[in-house]
C-alpha cells in the first residue's frame, strides 16, 4: 500500500509539473466550482478545477434542502420562476448523464410539514399569504396527528403542507469530481494566491504555477476572506452541525420544520420507491459564528437531538455527527461578478445554506457574463457590495 501511495504521489507531481492551458481556472471543488466547471465543459469550453487534497466543503454539512418557504418571515426562493427550474433541470440532467449507480437520483421531492410555533406566527402567515398570491395554493392542516399514529407530531397550532426537494449534494459533488477527473479537469493542489500572476489587461490572461488561463473564478467558500483580491467582501461565514439519527420505533414520511428540521433519508433512491419510509433521519442545523472549523461539538449534538425529539417524540440513536462552515453573505444572497481592476478575475460565492437551489442558476449567469453575453441580476451582483474596489 505504501508503494502505491508513493507512485500516486509521483504521478500527481508529474502532472502538476507540466504546462496546462485552459479557458477558465476555477478555485474550489465544492458544489459551486464543480457545477460551474461541468456546465462550461458541456458548452465546449476548457475548464480546470483546482482544489486542495482531502477537501472540506460546505457541501458536506449542507442538508441539500430546496424549500419554497424559509426563515421566520416565510420568505420564498429568490427569483423562483427561473432559479427553481434551473436547479431541478440541472439535477435531472446529472441523473440522466453522469456515470453513477443505476438507482441513484440526485434530487427527489419530499413532502413537507412546516409547523407554526405560536398562534401569532400562524396569524403572520395568514397576512403573508394574502399579500403574496403565489402562496395561495399552499394547504394548511391543524390535524397533523391524523398523519401519524405513534408518535404524534407536536404541532398544536397546525402546519403548512407543501413539497420541498432534497439534493444529495455530497454524493453529487463526488460524482461530478469523478467526471471532471476523467476529463483531466480536476487537479488536487493547495491554492497559493501569492503565486497568481495577473495582467492589468483582461486580454492578457493569467498564470498560476504551470497553468495559463484566460479567466479565473474563485469559488472556495468561506476561505475567500483570506484573499487579497476578495477578502473585504462582506462574507459572514457560519459553522453548522448536523446529526444523522436512527429512529428506534417509528418512521418518518415528511420533512418536518419547526426551527429545527427533521429530514427523512430514504432507503432507496429509485423512482418507484421514492416515498418509502425510513428510520434514518437528518437533523439540523446549528449556527456558530465564532469558532469556524469542522470539529463537532457534543453539546450542540445534544441540543439538536432534544429539539428534534420535542417535535417528533421517539427514541433516536445518533449515527453520525458532522460539522462544516457555510460561506454566507451578510444579506443572505450570493455574489457574482468580475473584479473592478482585474477583468480576468471572477467570483461566485456566499451561498450559505441556499447552495442547492441557487448554484445551478448562478453558474449559468456567470458563464454568460464571462462569455460577454449577459449581466448578473442586480440582487446577486458583486457591485451591490463594491461600488468601488473590494
Amino acid at each position: 500500500m505504501e508503494k502505491m501511495n508513493k507512485q500516486k504521489t509521483r504521478h500527481e507531481e508529474n502532472k502538476l509539473s507540466k504546462s496546462h492551458e485552459t479557458d477558465v481556472l476555477i478555485i474550489g471543488g465544492g458544489l459551486a466550482g464543480c457545477v460551474l466547471a461541468y456546465q462550461l465543459l458541456e458548452q465546449g469550453k476548457r475548464a480546470i478545477v483546482l482544489d486542495e487534497p482531502h477537501h472540506s466543503t460546505a457541501s458536506r454539512v449542507g442538508a441539500g434542502i430546496i424549500n419554497p418557504i424559509s426563515g421566520k418571515r416565510y420568505s420564498s426562493i429568490w427569483n423562483a420562476k427561473e432559479v427553481l427550474p434551473s436547479a431541478l433541470n440541472f439535477y435531472q440532467k446529472c441523473t440522466d448523464e453522469l456515470p453513477h449507480k443505476p438507482d441513484r437520483i440526485y434530487c427527489r421531492e419530499v413532502p413537507t410539514l412546516r409547523m407554526f410555533a405560536t398562534e401569532e406566527e400562524r396569524n403572520f402567515w395568514e397576512i403573508k399569504r394574502a399579500q403574496e398570491h403565489h402562496f395561495a395554493q399552499l394547504r394548511e392542516t391543524r390535524n397533523i396527528d391524523e398523519l401519524y399514529d405513534k408518535p404524534s407530531i407536536h404541532a398544536p397550532f397546525g402546519a403548512l403542507q407543501f413539497p420541498s426537494w432534497r439534493v444529495e449534494t455530497e454524493v453529487l459533488v463526488a460524482d461530478l469530481r469523478n467526471a471532471l477527473a476523467r476529463r483531466d479537469a480536476l487537479w488536487e493542489d493547495f491554492f497559493d494566491e501569492t503565486l497568481l500572476e495577473l495582467s492589468n489587461d483582461a486580454a492578457g490572461g493569467l498564470r498560476y504555477k504551470n497553468f495559463s488561463a484566460k479567466k479565473i473564478v474563485v469559488c472556495h467558500g468561506w476561505k475567500a476572506h483570506k484573499s487579497s483580491l476578495w477578502g473585504t467582501l462582506p462574507l459572514s461565514p457560519a459553522k453548522g452541525e448536523l446529526l444523522t439519527v436512527r429512529l428506534k420505533s417509528a418512521s418518518l414520511r415528511h420533512l418536518l420544520v419547526k426551527g429545527t428540521f427533521l429530514l427523512p433519508l430514504f432507503l432507496s433512491s429509485s423512482g418507484d420507491n421514492a416515498s418509502q419510509e425510513t428510520d434514518l433521519v437528518r437533523i439540523g442545523a446549528s449556527y456558530e459564528w465564532e469558532q469556524l472549523d469542522d470539529r463537532i461539538n457534543a453539546d450542540v449534538g445534544v441540543s439538536l437531538l432534544e429539539s428534534a425529539q420535542a417535535i417528533f417524540p421517539t427514541e433516536m440513536q445518533i449515527v453520525e455527527h458532522r460539522a462544516g462552515v457555510r460561506p454566507a453573505a451578510k444579506d443572505s444572497r450570493p455574489f457574482l461578478g468580475v473584479h473592478p481592476r482585474y477583468k480576468q478575475c471572477f467570483v461566485m460565492n456566499g451561498f450559505g445554506a441556499k447552495g442547492a437551489v441557487l448554484v445551478p442558476y448562478c453558474a449559468e449567469q456567470l458563464a454568460l457574463l464571462m462569455d460577454g453575453r449577459g449581466e448578473i441580476p442586480r440582487e446577486i451582483a458583486l457591485e451591490r457590495f463594491l461600488g468601488k474596489e473590494p
